[in-house]
Formats: structure tokens, sequence, C-alpha cells
């Protein structure tokens, strides 16, 4: 079963309800500073496992950790797929998005499986506003990626290496103009990564 994605017009770190009514299959819970229209891609992709969709606009990893005792359905889901902390940067320091994201994972139940995205690189060169944040990306994700791989059921999935540049941003080529939106081509790197990783947590 698919959830779309809900407006923006929802609040960053408001609840969310749990719909879903199946088992047994893959839950997402991210920021959507992704575009909805791309993100899509990615349902199409994993719908074969059946995935429910718990992603609100601008979220957060507070958002997140405020929301999953609302998600009932994630306790019967073989999977959750992390994907959040890019909105998290403008907020909080390095170690808070560490540390919350800890508690994300330790919220999960154990039996369930963790695919975690890093946090995605972007183009500073797009925007003043963005100056710095790859230098933070690439600390948080590398402590995230040592938590996440001394636990057996965490599966750290950096599509960042396939997308930067020389210079270490995010490649023209690969977002949508701003620095920070995947482009359509950007979309298939990182969608392609995200399969491989819930395909593997799904071997028998």
């Amino acid at each position: 079963m698919l959830f779309r994605l809900p407006s923006a017009a929802n609040s960053a770190d408001g609840p969310e309800h749990d719909r879903s009514e199946h088992s047994g299959g893959a839950q997402r819970v991210r920021d959507t500073v992704r575009s909805f229209r791309s993100s899509e891609r990615l349902d199409v992709v994993v719908q074969k496992l059946n995935p429910v969709l718990n992603g609100i606009g601008s979220d957060t990893t507070i958002g997140v950790l405020k929301r999953l005792s609302v998600y009932e359905s994630i306790a019967r889901c073989r999977a959750v797929v992390l994907a959040i902390g890019i909105n998290d940067l403008a907020r909080r320091s390095d170690q808070e998005i560490v540390e919350n994201y800890k508690e994300i994972i330790s919220a999960i139940p154990s039996n369930v499986a963790v695919v975690f995205s890093a946090i995605l690189p972007v183009d500073e060169r797009a925007d003043e506003k963005l100056l710095g944040y790859n230098r933070r990306i690439r600390e948080i994700n590398e402590a995230a990626r040592q938590f996440c791989f001394s636990s057996s059921r965490c599966r750290f999935i950096n599509s960042g290496t396939e997308l930067t540049d020389s210079s270490g941003n995010l490649a023209p080529e690969y977002h949508a103009g701003d620095g920070v939106h995947l482009n359509v081509k950007g979309y298939a790197v990182w969608i392609g990564n995200l399969r491989a990783g819930i395909d593997a947590v799904h071997r028998p």
C-alpha cells in the first residue's frame, strides 16, 4: 500500500496518523526536501515490497521522533528506510542531529531492519545559504555510518559519493538548479542505491 506525501502545508514537527494496514513491507520515514513528483519514482521502484510512505514537507529528525510512536505498522514491517536530516542543518548542531538519529533507530523495533540513507550533498555554489553544508554533511554521515555499521540490522547507503563532482559539491548534472533538489538523473542514482539496500535486507 502506498501513501502519498502530505501537502507542504503540514507542520514540519506535527503528528501524522499511521494508516498502514499491511505488514511485511518497507516503510519509509523521510524528509521531503526532494520533490514530490520525483519521489513517486521511488514508490514505483519499491511498491513490490508493499511500502508505506510517511513523509512531511520540511520534516526534521525531531518531527520523526515525535511521530514514531503513532506508526504502529512499523512493528510489522521487515524494514524501514530512513532518509532525514537535510532540514535539520539550519536548526540544530551536528551532534544534536546524530543523537536524534540514534534515538530514532533505537525507537524502531529491534526485529525491523533499517536502511539508512546518508544526507545527500548540496551544491554550495548555487546559494550562499548552503555554504559550509557539505563539510557538516560529511561529518554527520561519517558518524551515522559508524553507529549504523555497529548494528547488524542497519544498512548504510551513501549515494553522495556518486553524486558529487571534483569540488565536493552536488554535481550540477544531478540537481534541479537550486543546489538541493535532485533532478531525474540524480534520482536515478539515489533510487538505484536505495533499491539495492532494500533488496539486500529483504533477501531470505
